[in-house]
């Protein structure tokens, strides 16, 4: 089990390893933009990584964020799963 500190929102939850990042913020009663349900297309769902170690990025991912967010160390919530645990902050709240 693997603890997730959700920075701007003042949240520890916490999740499986592997599970997608999207579903347990979700699952968590936290809000985050998603236009495409997790689809991975709309690019919305972006979190800064503080630290801990997720997924590698995906092709999706590379297609929609520039190179500056993920030089920041920028993911889509949708695409990434849990490896680590992570200190994280969303970036686009409904």
């Amino acid at each position: 089990m693997h603890e997730i500190k959700v920075l701007n929102e003042n949240k520890i939850i916490y999740a499986n390893e592997g599970e997608n990042l999207l579903d347990i913020l979700r699952d968590n009663n936290i809000n985050i933009v998603s236009l495409c349900n997790g689809a991975g297309w709309c690019g919305k769902c972006k979190v800064k990584i503080w630290s801990g170690k997720v997924s590698a990025l995906t092709g999706e991912e590379k297609k929609l964020l520039s190179d500056e967010e993920i030089k920041n160390n920028i993911r889509l919530a949708c695409q990434l799963c849990i490896k680590d645990d992570l200190e994280i902050e969303i970036l686009e709240k409904h």
